[in-house]
This record gives structure tokens, sequence and C-alpha cells, in this order.
């Protein structure tokens, strides 16, 4: 019964400060040290499973930069509707399930899970599939950068920060 009101005046830290000083380098580290949490499981199972180092290499990239990307789509999220908006909780929600299971079906080349499964069913021919996918990707990832960075912008402006 307890409902957590969240202070709507106060607003965080990515808000106040530039967001290519400060916001992108936090988003940057903290992907990548969630990441190395799972790294020795990681490692474990490619271990077992004799992967080779580049294939485990991409693997690993190819979850960094998902994770990434969900991570600058959520903060854009956040900046549009706000902390405590059920529009921006279930958008957010959508899209990864979308980018995670939806391109599957609409866009195979954009699925991290397909991806991965190329790299597991032969390394020989994941060269265009995987170069395809960090590309696409890297630009989603820019182009939320700049939206990021234009909205901190916009909100700094309007509170004369």
């Amino acid at each position: 019964f307890y409902i957590i009101k969240y202070p709507t005046d106060r607003a965080t830290f990515e808000k106040e400060n530039a967001f290519f000083t400060y916001g992108l380098i936090a988003f940057l580290l903290h992907s990548q040290i969630m990441l190395m949490l799972y790294l020795p499981l990681l490692i474990l199972a490619a271990s077992i499973s004799a992967v080779s180092f580049f294939p485990f290499l991409q693997a690993v990239l190819i979850l960094y930069f998902a994770a990434l990307l969900c991570r600058m789509f959520g903060f854009m999220v956040y900046l549009i509707w706000g902390r405590a908006s059920t529009l921006g909780y279930f958008v957010a929600r959508i899209f990864m399930i979308f980018f995670i299971f939806g391109t599957f079906f609409f866009a195979p080349f954009l699925n991290p899970l397909q991806i991965l499964y190329l790299l597991v069913k032969s390394t020989a021919d994941t060269g265009l599939p995987f170069a395809l996918y960090m590309m696409t990707v890297s630009f989603a990832i820019l182009l939320l950068i700049g939206v990021n960075h234009f909205l901190v912008r916009r909100h700094q402006r309007e509170k004369g920060i």
C-alpha cells in the first residue's frame, strides 16, 4: 500500500551537469563495470564450450553495445517523460523487449541474440553480420548521445544552469 513518491522538483546529476563531461562518461564506465562483474562467468562459459578469444571478444562487445544502447534510450525516456512516468516506464521496457526479441523477426541483423548465435554456430562467416550490427548499433548510440545532449542542454537552459 506504500507507493514510492519521487520528488519531482529535484533533478539527477546527469540532468544538471553537461552530458558529454558527466553523463556520457558515467554511462560508458558504469556499463563497462556492470559487464566486468559478469566477465568471470562469461570466461568460464567460453572456456567450457571451447570458444576462442576473438569470438569471445566479439560476444562481449555485442553485450556491451546492447546494454549501452538500452541505457542511452532509457535516459532519453527519463529526460522526456520524467522520473515517475508510467508511460516512460512502459516505453523503455517496450524498446528493450523489441530490441532483444522483436528484431529477430523484423531486423535479424540487429538482433544481439541472433548475432551471438552466429558466433557460436560458425566463426568463419560472422564478419559481415557482426560488422553490420556494430555499425548500426554504434550509429544508434551516437544518435541517442546527440539527442540526450540536446535534452540535457534544454533542461539546463530552462533551469538557468
